[in-house]
């Protein structure tokens, strides 16, 4: 029931932002090799892919569409993980390279669909040296040419893996923080809520998912755009942090849920 903590846990297929084919599989496959080893159960993935492929033909739907309790019940699951890999960048600079992975990953409580969890993560790795004398140009581009193979990719990919799972809070932590503990990011305020629409359009052109809500001050309406929800202050000031680079226009703030 909701009332226990998910014992077995789903790692639904991860979407792929970047133009890297077939990317968003090995990050799902290298997160499930890492995430196995957690003290708690999860579904092979040959058969959640083989659950969702079903459920899609019979729904008509993207499995994004099909509500998170009848993804658990099919999948005999507790928890769903979501992934989504938004960046993958590498830089060659003749004896040097430098990668850049950026995912975020979700963790649903499948009964219900409350967000358990919500992480991004950015990492870059650095490889070639910098060679002292002539001669030292050799080798080291020798090393920085076997590292624009797959294998270098992969490792990569597995480091950062491996570190994404190493963050993911026990899932008894998670269940139990309290709903008053929940923070969302407040984009902008408006009194008229086409100005609110307009800045959710333009977020959500951007990748983001942002929801407008309704408060009462200062006896007038104002209508919020707002990102959320958060399980900590740290993943929602994460958020504001990466939204203030990239929108400098805006000045987001950090706010309790039920604020």
């Amino acid at each position: 029931s909701c009332g226990d903590a998910p014992k077995v846990v789903a790692i639904l297929p991860f979407t792929n932002e970047t133009k890297v084919h077939g990317l968003n599989r090995l990050v799902r496959e290298s997160f499930y090799e890492y995430l196995s080893v957690r003290p708690f159960n999860d579904v092979e993935i040959e058969e959640i892919d083989t659950v969702i492929k079903i459920l899609e033909e019979t729904e008509g739907k993207d499995f994004h569409n099909i509500q998170p309790k009848k993804l658990g019940d099919f999948l005999r699951c507790d928890a769903l993980v979501y992934g989504n890999v938004k960046r993958f960048k590498r830089i060659f600079l003749l004896i040097y390279t430098q990668t850049l992975i950026e995912t975020e990953i979700r963790i649903l409580e499948a009964q219900s669909g409350r967000e358990l969890w919500r992480h991004s993560l950015t990492k870059r790795f650095h490889e070639g040296g910098v060679p002292t004398g002539p001669l030292g140009i050799i080798p080291s581009a020798i090393r920085t040419t076997y590292s624009l193979r797959e294998s270098k990719r992969n490792r990569d990919i597995d480091t950062f893996c491996k570190d994404f799972v190493g963050r993911i809070p026990e899932i008894q932590q998670m269940k139990a923080k309290r709903t008053d503990e929940l923070c969302d990011v407040q984009i902008a305020s408006f009194k008229l809520k086409e100005g609110a629409q307009h800045i959710s359009s333009e977020l959500s052109q951007h990748g983001y998912k942002p929801f407008i809500t309704e408060a009462y001050e200062r006896n007038e309406i104002w209508h919020r755009v707002m990102i959320g929800h958060f399980l900590t202050r740290d993943d929602a000031v994460q958020y504001q942090n990466r939204l203030k680079k990239e929108f400098s226009f805006l000045n987001p703030i950090v706010v309790h849920k039920n604020q």
